[in-house]
């Protein structure tokens, strides 16, 4: 009854005695072998495994029987038309009216498409990694060269100014236009995200490359405020032309950023505290630059009364 019924499964199935000699298989294993019965019993069926599988395969399956417990494994076992499959071979010991270990059942499932697909998964995995390591070193060497580069621009810029003492306070805020780039570059790299900065540590580095007296104070969150580099660039660029502005008009006077974050959206106030404005000081209208520079960075800039005393910016479209 069992063999009837054992014929009539979809899997390959087989059974043993003790000492791993097979004594019966179904219709499915022959059928996927294409060999007669006789060439399949005793230890026949080892002629069907692959040579790179049979010595493992066999020692395995020593192991296995003489702990008497159900096991698994996988190996390549050659079909009918000389095709090497992959299987998954289940085997579960049967047991006699005492309780003592007579043989083991093995029913073999063709895995072949699972595996193959696995390893192309595994290979295109292996892939990407390697692509995306070559373009991180590739990335790294661009950023070295680039930063090295804008270091050689500013010392050109230090040394014209030097040199020509009335075009100093125009290369001077070249050079921290120069320098806010740079800054936002250095960053690029940062793990975080899909090349974000943090602004929490952003507007304050801007702020230093100012180099004013008094120094600015920055206020923030307490907790990381990222923007995507895209937008972060001409942000920084926005941020160091208002803060020239702010100390070209009050150029003694204590200057704070508060950055704040809520809701997905920030808002940066750039204020002049106290002071007397510089009667040369221009009007408090945003330069054509920084009104270019809106739109990139999807920026909103308002402005007080008065001459470059309080900037606040709002910026949507953040985590």
């Amino acid at each position: 009854m069992f063999e009837q019924i054992a014929d009539g499964a979809p899997v390959s199935m087989w059974r043993s005695d003790k000492t791993m000699a097979c004594d019966w298989v179904n219709k499915a294993w022959l059928e996927f072998t294409g060999r007669p019965l006789d060439q399949e019993l005793g230890f026949g069926w080892t002629d069907i495994l692959h040579p790179e599988d049979r010595e493992a395969c066999i020692q395995s399956y020593g192991q296995a029987f003489a702990k008497g417990q159900p096991f698994s494994l996988m190996y390549r076992m050659r079909r009918a038309d000389g095709e090497f499959r992959w299987v998954l071979d289940q085997v579960r010991p049967f047991k006699n009216d005492s309780g003592q270990i007579e043989g083991f059942f093995g029913a073999c499932t063709d895995v072949d498409e699972m595996v193959k697909a696995n390893e192309a998964l595994s290979g295109a995995v292996i892939e990407r990694a390697n692509a995306v390591a070559q373009r991180d070193h590739l990335l790294s060497e661009v950023q070295h060269r680039v930063r090295n580069n804008l270091q050689l621009v500013l010392s050109i810029i230090d040394m014209q100014a030097r040199s020509d003492p009335a075009s100093r306070p125009a290369l001077a805020l070249i050079a921290r236009r120069v320098r806010s780039i740079a800054k936002a570059q250095a960053l690029l790299l940062d793990p975080v995200g899909a090349a974000q900065i943090d602004l929490g540590d952003y507007l304050p580095s801007l702020a230093q490359g100012l180099r004013r007296a008094p120094a600015i104070e920055f206020r923030g969150p307490g907790k990381p405020v990222f923007m995507a580099l895209g937008r972060a660039v001409p942000l920084g660029l926005i941020i160091n032309e208002l803060l020239t502005s702010a100390t070209n008009a009050y150029s003694d006077a204590p200057l704070q950023i508060l950055l704040t974050h809520e809701n997905g959206a920030a808002e940066i106030v750039i204020e002049t505290l106290g002071g007397q404005a510089d009667p040369s000081a221009s009007e408090a209208q945003p330069s054509q630059l920084v009104q270019r520079l809106t739109t990139q960075a999807g920026v909103k800039i308002d402005v007080t009364p008065d001459t470059a005393r309080k900037f606040v910016l709002h910026i949507d479209g953040l985590e």
